[in-house]
């Protein structure tokens, strides 16, 4: 299991249901681990909708279609008085092309890129949905143990006033869980997760196609990943030892059937390159405006280069 919040949340959950007889102050310590992922989904919905309204919204009003298209017809002017008149004839565009300069490969390669990022969040978030449905709502029989085999009593079995000596010592086996906490993680924690990437893969496909400058381009899509790393920032930072003991031993165990799924083994790799190309195709579709804003861009900064004085970069210094 990967240390974040929402493996947590998910291990606390069957715990829950499958401690009974541990005393309340053991039971809150699973019941605030499903607190500390609510709390981290709440603060990235929260950072998330500043940032699209006070930084992505922003960028995109600022190059909205009109804007850019008169952008375009000024860079044009430009260029062609420069023809006649190579020196002077600038017009106060140096800053903006200089920061929308970047090739269209490197737009369609940050995008891609960005999108094989958030296809890996949704799809591994979506394989624990699909592994929770799958449980039983009963412990599976144990196939080892032969029928009529008298049970035996574990020395080390839980009792009301020591659960904690005996947590973390052997490994847990997740395979299966109730109804109602399937029902619980489902809707509290795996779909707003799920949404929560969704929505985070939509504010950095805005953020990333009003970036221009390959440099910011770069860095700032490895800035948006830190968004991502909230459930593990939060794990670290507020998970109690004792549940981390016990967490780290901790696995899913379920049945895999025995014939060969060609899926898994090779159809899901095309599946999701295919999807994320298909993604980053879409992605680009709405923003076509800046692709021809950069390429008029590209001739304004060979025709006026970004280390020349005066009035010919359009800057004026006076």
């Amino acid at each position: 299991m990967k240390k974040n919040t929402l493996e947590a949340g998910i291990v606390a959950c069957y715990r829950l249901e499958a401690a009974q007889n541990m005393q309340f102050h053991a039971r809150m310590g699973f019941a605030v681990a499903i607190v500390v992922h609510l709390i981290t989904q709440i603060a990235q919905v929260f950072i998330l909708i500043v940032f699209n309204a006070a930084t992505a919204n922003a960028m995109v009003n600022a190059f909205s279609p009109a804007n850019v298209k008169m952008m375009i017809s000024g860079v044009k002017q430009t260029l062609m008085a420069a023809e006649n008149q190579p020196v002077g004839g600038a017009t106060a565009y140096g800053r903006s092309c200089a920061r929308q300069r970047s090739h269209p490969w490197l737009g369609y390669l940050m995008m891609f890129l960005w999108w094989s990022m958030m296809i890996k969040e949704v799809i591994d978030c979506c394989e624990i949905l699909k592994l929770i449905v799958q449980f039983p709502a009963s412990k599976p029989k144990d196939p080892s143990k032969k029928k009529g085999e008298k049970k035996k009593v574990d020395p080390n079995k839980e009792l009301e006033n020591d659960s904690f000596k005996i947590m973390g010592k052997d490994k847990e086996k997740i395979n299966h869980m109730a109804f109602r906490w399937k029902l619980f993680a489902i809707i509290f924690i795996l779909l707003p997760h799920i949404g929560c990437s969704l929505f985070i893969g939509y504010v950095g496909m805005k953020f990333l196609a009003m970036t221009g400058d390959p440099g910011r381009l770069i860095m700032k899509a490895m800035g948006l990943k830190f968004i991502l790393g909230f459930d593990k920032l939060f794990y670290l930072a507020f998970t109690s030892e004792q549940f981390d003991r016990y967490f780290k031993h901790a696995k899913y165990q379920w049945v895999r059937p025995k014939e060969r799924n060609y899926f898994n083994s090779w159809l899901s790799t095309l599946f999701k390159m295919a999807v994320a190309v298909m993604l980053t195709g879409i992605a680009w579709t709405q923003f076509k405006h800046m692709m021809k804003l950069r390429h008029y861009c590209r001739l304004y900064m060979d025709m006026f280069p970004a280390n020349c004085l005066g009035d010919t970069c359009g800057m004026s210094f006076r």
